[in-house]
């Protein structure tokens, strides 16, 4: 199998989650946002506004995927990833839980679902300790790069 989509896919999601781990340190929550790679291989964050200071994170995660889409279809991007926050049942306890969800896609047929469970832990200095679990992944949607 090719590694290539995967490693890729990879370097995006090591640009994602550390951004996710800060804003839920400083804020305990983020808006959904995105990272790309060019075709270039050159990783760059991306963000979406609509002039509306509290969108909704469905909104958001619609105007990315939007923006996704269009990149693909112009070949400007070799993968994507979105991150956001979601709800999950803990298949151990069954207790909802937060976690940080992101959908990585490549242009080599690669879509993937990475979520990450996590607890803010008492405050430091103003700031939450994220304490991250043990990731699962899934299959992606494979919605960016087979609409083209």
């Amino acid at each position: 199998m090719n590694q290539i989509p995967k490693e890729e896919s990879e370097a995006l999601l090591n640009a994602l989650l550390p951004f996710a781990e800060q804003q839920l340190q400083k804020h305990g929550e983020f808006f959904p946002f995105a990272a790309v790679m060019l075709t270039n291989g050159q990783v760059q964050m991306l963000a979406t506004h609509d002039g509306n200071e509290h969108p909704e994170s469905q909104q958001i995660i619609d105007d990315i995927e939007k923006t996704f889409v269009h990149g693909a279809k112009n070949n400007e991007y070799k993968a994507t990833g979105l991150a956001y926050i979601v709800g999950i049942t803990n298949p151990d306890t069954g207790n909802k839980e937060d976690a940080v969800c992101v959908n990585l896609d490549h242009a080599d047929n690669y879509s993937v679902k990475v979520i990450y469970p996590y607890a803010l832990k008492k405050k430091l200095l103003g700031k939450s300790i994220v304490e991250f679990f043990t990731p699962t992944a899934a299959k992606g949607d494979e919605n960016i790069f087979t609409k083209k």
